[in-house]
């Protein structure tokens, strides 16, 4: 899925060799220090907020939506170029003198059929340079789960913008963007830690923090803070990822809890 064909039957792996070297830091990140329930350094709080990032762009589900947006963009273009090939030299110079000059960056209709061709390796660096800085600004709290209990799952779409406020908006306000206050992120990290990122307000009611570090490691960066959730705000977000997956969820234990997927019939996972 992240492989560029190239022209001449070779293979550019380099987005996922980038990709490949922003995880290879993840297990030790969680193992030595999500896990151990310990502030993390900058550093490594940059590579977290990239990489939640880069999985919120590299999902089969974003892959299908930008090809969707940008063939529809490259089919107008292609009809255009149809229309104008009818047209006799003095109507295209006619059609010129009245076309506006471009006043920023362009494209051409091979970019553009990159794009389609390739979505993911083509607007995920994008994607993720724009997240990158309001994730570095936003609470970062771990939600930790009892360990004799169910746990969180995951799913081939594990990163969820979810805007519980959003019903409110006009409909065609009522997408999850980083520019609500309201917005939150959830990505599980492990069955016993689960990343709940919002804007820097009060949290959840039901929700208290045992593991709290008021002062910002840096100006603009906010830390991270780990709180114990009952059983209930477990499942609530197991809820909410199996809400959000594609097509797949994920599992730690032979174990489906029906309220999940609610009005869905039980999936077998045997």
């Amino acid at each position: 899925m992240y492989t560029v064909a190239m022209p001449d039957g070779s293979r550019d792996l380099s987005f996922e060799h980038g990709l490949s070297q922003l995880e290879s830091g993840m297990a030790r990140l969680r193992e030595d220090f999500v896990e151990q329930r310990k502030l993390l350094p900058n550093i490594l709080r940059m590579k977290l907020s990239v990489f939640i990032a880069a999985m919120h762009s590299r999902t089969p589900r974003f892959r299908d939506h930008q090809r969707q947006q940008w063939q529809k963009i490259l089919s107008t273009g292609d009809e255009i170029t149809k229309q104008m090939a009818t047209k006799t030299p003095a109507e295209r110079a006619r059609i010129a003198r009245l076309s506006l000059p471009p006043s920023g960056p362009t494209m051409s209709m091979e970019d553009v059929q990159r794009i389609v061709d390739y979505p993911i390796q083509s607007i995920a660096p994008a994607v993720i340079e724009s997240e990158f800085p309001f994730l570095m600004q936003m609470r970062l709290t771990v939600f930790c789960s009892d360990p004799s209990g169910q746990g969180f799952i995951t799913s081939d779409a594990p990163v969820v913008w979810y805007d519980p406020e959003a019903y409110k908006r006009p409909p065609m306000y009522r997408g999850a963007a980083l520019m609500y206050e309201s917005l939150e992120i959830t990505m599980p990290l492990s069955p016993r830690r689960m990343l709940f990122i919002a804007h820097d307000k009060p949290m959840s009611k039901g929700v208290k923090p045992i593991i709290a570090h008021d002062k910002p490691m840096s100006k603009g960066v906010k830390p991270i803070s780990y709180t114990d959730v009952s059983e209930d705000v477990v499942v609530a977000l197991n809820r909410r990822t199996a809400r959000f997956a594609d097509q797949e969820i994920v599992v730690s234990k032979d174990f489906f809890d029906g309220r999940w997927t609610p009005g869905k019939p039980r999936v077998d996972i045997s």
